[in-house]
Protein backbone atom coordinates (compact mmCIF):
# COMPACT_ATOMS: atom_id res chain seq x y z
CA UNK A 1 0.00 0.00 0.00
CA UNK A 2 1.18 3.68 -1.08
CA UNK A 3 2.30 5.92 1.96
CA UNK A 4 0.74 9.33 1.92
CA UNK A 5 3.88 11.23 0.57
CA UNK A 6 1.67 15.09 0.61
CA UNK A 7 3.41 15.96 3.84
CA UNK A 8 6.76 16.14 1.41
CA UNK A 9 5.26 19.61 0.71
CA UNK A 10 6.36 19.25 -2.86
CA UNK A 11 4.69 18.65 -6.51
CA UNK A 12 4.14 14.97 -6.61
CA UNK A 13 4.05 13.30 -9.80
CA UNK A 14 2.18 9.74 -9.31
CA UNK A 15 -0.15 9.24 -12.43
CA UNK A 16 1.40 6.17 -14.87
CA UNK A 17 2.84 7.82 -17.21
CA UNK A 18 4.90 9.97 -15.15
CA UNK A 19 5.97 6.60 -13.06
CA UNK A 20 6.95 4.74 -16.39
CA UNK A 21 8.57 7.61 -17.42
CA UNK A 22 10.62 8.27 -14.50
CA UNK A 23 11.73 4.53 -13.95
CA UNK A 24 12.79 4.44 -18.45
CA UNK A 25 16.34 3.37 -19.00
CA UNK A 26 17.83 2.42 -22.81
CA UNK A 27 18.92 -0.55 -20.34
CA UNK A 28 16.38 -3.10 -22.57
CA UNK A 29 16.05 -5.65 -19.60
CA UNK A 30 14.83 -3.17 -17.20
CA UNK A 31 11.77 -2.46 -18.64
CA UNK A 32 11.02 -5.99 -19.17
CA UNK A 33 11.24 -6.79 -15.67
CA UNK A 34 9.52 -3.92 -13.61
CA UNK A 35 7.68 -1.08 -15.70
CA UNK A 36 7.34 1.31 -12.64
CA UNK A 37 10.21 1.50 -9.43
CA UNK A 38 8.33 4.41 -7.63
CA UNK A 39 5.36 4.68 -6.16
CA UNK A 40 5.45 9.03 -6.46
CA UNK A 41 8.11 10.87 -8.42
CA UNK A 42 9.85 14.13 -7.46
CA UNK A 43 11.58 17.11 -8.82
CA UNK A 44 13.47 20.08 -7.23
CA UNK A 45 14.06 22.96 -8.42
CA UNK A 46 17.51 23.70 -6.32
CA UNK A 47 19.45 21.90 -4.21
CA UNK A 48 17.77 23.51 -0.76
CA UNK A 49 14.53 21.98 -2.10
CA UNK A 50 16.60 18.39 -2.71
CA UNK A 51 18.33 18.50 0.71
CA UNK A 52 14.79 19.51 2.14
CA UNK A 53 13.10 16.44 0.34
CA UNK A 54 15.54 13.67 1.51
CA UNK A 55 15.93 14.90 4.90
CA UNK A 56 11.50 14.08 4.95
CA UNK A 57 12.06 11.10 3.41
CA UNK A 58 14.70 9.74 5.91
CA UNK A 59 12.18 11.08 8.96
CA UNK A 60 9.27 9.05 7.40
CA UNK A 61 11.64 6.27 6.60
CA UNK A 62 11.11 6.25 3.03
CA UNK A 63 13.39 4.49 0.29
CA UNK A 64 14.11 7.49 -2.12
CA UNK A 65 16.78 6.88 -5.77
CA UNK A 66 18.20 9.37 -8.10
CA UNK A 67 16.55 9.71 -11.36
CA UNK A 68 19.26 10.81 -13.61
CA UNK A 69 19.54 10.38 -17.54
CA UNK A 70 18.89 6.77 -18.06
CA UNK A 71 21.76 5.85 -19.38
CA UNK A 72 23.35 3.49 -16.52
CA UNK A 73 24.63 0.17 -16.98
CA UNK A 74 22.12 -2.06 -15.17
CA UNK A 75 18.75 -1.48 -14.42
CA UNK A 76 17.30 1.31 -12.68
CA UNK A 77 16.63 0.83 -8.75
CA UNK A 78 13.19 0.47 -7.23
CA UNK A 79 12.32 2.47 -4.08
CA UNK A 80 8.95 4.32 -2.99
CA UNK A 81 10.13 8.09 -4.05
CA UNK A 82 12.35 8.71 -7.05
CA UNK A 83 13.90 12.11 -7.04
CA UNK A 84 14.41 13.38 -10.49
CA UNK A 85 17.15 15.84 -10.89
CA UNK A 86 16.66 16.97 -14.25
CA UNK A 87 15.89 21.00 -12.75
CA UNK A 88 19.65 20.74 -11.08
CA UNK A 89 22.05 21.87 -13.80
CA UNK A 90 23.44 24.81 -11.84
CA UNK A 91 27.24 25.60 -13.05
CA UNK A 92 30.11 27.62 -11.69
CA UNK A 93 33.51 27.52 -13.22
CA UNK A 94 36.63 28.19 -11.66
CA UNK A 95 39.47 29.06 -14.03
CA UNK A 96 42.16 29.77 -11.60
CA UNK A 97 41.49 26.39 -9.75
CA UNK A 98 40.76 24.79 -13.19
CA UNK A 99 37.83 23.54 -11.58
CA UNK A 100 34.06 23.30 -12.47
CA UNK A 101 31.21 23.07 -9.81
CA UNK A 102 27.82 21.56 -11.12
CA UNK A 103 24.96 20.06 -9.76
CA UNK A 104 23.75 16.26 -10.81
CA UNK A 105 21.41 17.08 -12.95
CA UNK A 106 23.49 18.44 -16.18
CA UNK A 107 24.41 16.23 -18.56
CA UNK A 108 27.75 16.07 -19.89
CA UNK A 109 26.85 17.08 -23.67
CA UNK A 110 25.74 20.31 -22.24
CA UNK A 111 28.98 20.76 -19.28
CA UNK A 112 31.24 19.85 -22.45
CA UNK A 113 29.62 22.44 -24.21
CA UNK A 114 29.44 24.76 -21.99
CA UNK A 115 33.28 24.21 -20.78
CA UNK A 116 33.98 24.44 -24.78
CA UNK A 117 32.48 28.00 -24.86
CA UNK A 118 35.29 28.38 -22.46
CA UNK A 119 38.33 26.63 -23.73
CA UNK A 120 37.66 23.86 -21.09
CA UNK A 121 36.72 19.96 -21.21
CA UNK A 122 36.49 17.32 -18.98
CA UNK A 123 37.69 14.87 -21.08
CA UNK A 124 35.06 12.83 -21.01
CA UNK A 125 34.34 11.87 -24.57
CA UNK A 126 30.84 9.61 -23.77
CA UNK A 127 28.27 7.52 -26.11
CA UNK A 128 26.14 8.33 -23.51
CA UNK A 129 26.45 12.16 -23.30
CA UNK A 130 23.40 13.57 -24.06
CA UNK A 131 21.44 11.16 -21.36
CA UNK A 132 24.29 10.82 -18.87
CA UNK A 133 24.75 13.04 -15.65
CA UNK A 134 26.99 14.41 -13.64
CA UNK A 135 25.13 12.48 -10.65
CA UNK A 136 25.53 9.22 -12.50
CA UNK A 137 28.79 9.33 -14.02
CA UNK A 138 29.63 10.20 -10.97
CA UNK A 139 27.61 6.80 -9.34
CA UNK A 140 28.92 4.37 -11.91
CA UNK A 141 32.14 5.90 -12.22
CA UNK A 142 31.42 6.32 -16.50
CA UNK A 143 35.08 5.75 -18.31
CA UNK A 144 34.78 7.80 -21.67
CA UNK A 145 36.92 7.27 -24.91
CA UNK A 146 39.57 9.43 -23.64
CA UNK A 147 40.13 7.46 -20.72
CA UNK A 148 43.65 6.38 -21.30
CA UNK A 149 44.31 10.15 -21.53
CA UNK A 150 42.04 11.93 -18.72
CA UNK A 151 41.45 8.74 -16.72
CA UNK A 152 38.09 7.65 -14.98
CA UNK A 153 35.27 9.76 -14.15
CA UNK A 154 36.89 9.14 -10.43
CA UNK A 155 39.58 10.54 -11.51
CA UNK A 156 38.41 14.16 -12.32
CA UNK A 157 35.72 14.46 -9.22
CA UNK A 158 37.75 16.61 -6.42
CA UNK A 159 34.17 16.69 -4.29
CA UNK A 160 30.61 16.18 -3.95
CA UNK A 161 28.26 16.98 -1.97
CA UNK A 162 26.03 14.26 -1.45
CA UNK A 163 22.87 13.89 1.08
CA UNK A 164 21.31 10.42 2.59
CA UNK A 165 23.75 8.64 -0.35
CA UNK A 166 22.68 10.64 -3.09
CA UNK A 167 24.97 12.65 -4.91
CA UNK A 168 23.59 16.50 -5.81
CA UNK A 169 26.26 18.27 -7.07
CA UNK A 170 30.24 17.77 -7.30
CA UNK A 171 33.61 19.83 -8.22
CA UNK A 172 35.30 18.36 -11.10
CA UNK A 173 38.77 18.90 -12.92
CA UNK A 174 39.04 20.45 -15.64
CA UNK A 175 41.47 20.67 -18.38
CA UNK A 176 42.23 23.03 -21.37
CA UNK A 177 40.63 21.70 -24.71
CA UNK A 178 43.02 20.78 -26.97
CA UNK A 179 43.49 23.10 -30.46
CA UNK A 180 42.40 20.61 -33.09
CA UNK A 181 40.55 16.93 -32.42
CA UNK A 182 41.15 14.54 -34.32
Amino acid sequence: MASDYSRLNTDLLQDSESLIQASTSWNPRALKTRPTRFEAVVRPENLMEARTLLEQCAKESWSVAAIGGGSGPGEPPVAQIGLDTIALRAVALNELDLSVSVEAGMTIEALEEDLARHGYTLGQTLGSATLATVGGCIATDAVGLFSGRYGRFRDIVLSTETCHGIVLSATLAIRPAPEVRA
